[in-house]
């Protein structure tokens, strides 16, 4: 993997033998929701690790926005209709 003049290498985890492992690659064009990822580290067939996932729920224990938790409404909330 060879970077071009200013790129720099990203660190990324991948799922081996049940193990996340850190590996850096160089990312790509994205359109927001999928994203090239290059590097002599991946390998066909490996398990990136995108998110989290918590095994106990409870009062005051919600992942981040993005990760299955609240969303950000902006300004108000949002809710768009009628107040």
């Amino acid at each position: 993997m060879r970077p071009s003049p200013g790129e720099r290498p990203t660190a990324i985890y991948v799922l081996r033998d049940g193990k996340p492992h850190q590996v850096l690659v160089l990312t790509g064009i994205t359109d927001g929701s999928f994203t090239e990822l290059r590097g002599d580290a991946l390998k066909v067939g490996d398990r990136l690790i995108v998110g989290t996932e918590l095994a106990a729920r409870g009062p005051g224990l919600q992942p981040p926005p993005g990760m299955g938790g609240p969303q950000f409404r902006g300004p108000g909330g949002g809710g768009g209709g009628r107040r």
